[in-house]
């Protein structure tokens, strides 16, 4: 029986005393010439390679690192931005600005990550104002 080496790819004969038979049809396999074929390895490189650019072009969107604040942070943000006029307000103005405080936290929260949150309030507040008036006026 030939048999290709798996390092130095050169032929190699053995014998088999006993005659190997195929299990399935009975069939002597000798004078046959087996190879390891390379499309596994070929596949697990293409795999690797795919799942890596896909990695990088998801961590490049934020996907990835994207976190939400706490819930009870994100409310407290919104209740505040509600709270700001001291003013009564009609139900119509009071969704503007609800709406505006909520799209004001999710944008402040793309930019500024909850860590940074958590160390520099003062910058986040002046953001968060900023992404606030920005909404109001719009």
């Amino acid at each position: 029986m030939k048999i290709i080496c798996p390092k130095c790819y050169k032929e190699n004969e053995v014998s088999i005393s006993n005659g190997t038979v195929c299990v399935h049809c009975q069939k002597s396999l000798e004078k046959y010439t087996f190879k390891k074929t390379l499309i596994p390895g070929a596949l697990l490189v293409a795999m690797g390679v795919g799942i890596s650019h896909g990695y990088e072009y998801y961590k490049d969107s934020h996907i990835v690192e994207y976190q939400r604040y706490p819930v009870k942070i994100e409310y407290a943000l919104v209740d505040k931005c509600l709270t700001s006029y001291n003013s009564p307000m009609s139900r119509i103005s009071f969704n503007k600005k609800r709406d505006a405080c909520i799209n004001a936290v999710e944008q402040v929260q793309e930019e500024i990550s909850y860590p940074q949150f958590q160390k520099n309030q003062k910058a986040f507040m002046e953001a968060f104002s900023l992404y606030a008036a920005g909404f109001v006026e719009k």
